[in-house]
Order: C-alpha cells, then structure tokens, then sequence
C-alpha cells in the first residue's frame, strides 16, 4: 500500500489547545496524572498533518 502525502485539505491549523486527564472512577494511571490534570499550548502556530 502506498503512503498518501499530506494535501492542504488534510491539515488542521491550531493556535492553542489544551489537553486534560479524564481518568474513570477507581481506575487508575500509569504515567503518575491524576484525573483534572492538564497541559495546554497557547500562542503559537502548530500544523499537525
């Protein structure tokens, strides 16, 4: 199968995101976050293909 290369139709432009842990009732996680735990990216251009 051939790979598809990437067109303008196919990206998204973001200028701020952020991201939180949404963890269900009496599981737990491994990477050490805690439910309501968040990061975020803000003020800056960022393509994703």
């Amino acid at each position: 199968m051939k790979a598809k290369l990437a067109t303008e139709s196919d990206s998204l432009r973001l200028y701020g995101f952020r991201v939180e842990v949404i963890c269900p009732k009496r599981q737990r996680i491994l990477c050490g976050a805690k439910d309501g735990d968040y990061f975020s990216q803000a003020k800056a251009s960022q393509s994703l293909h």
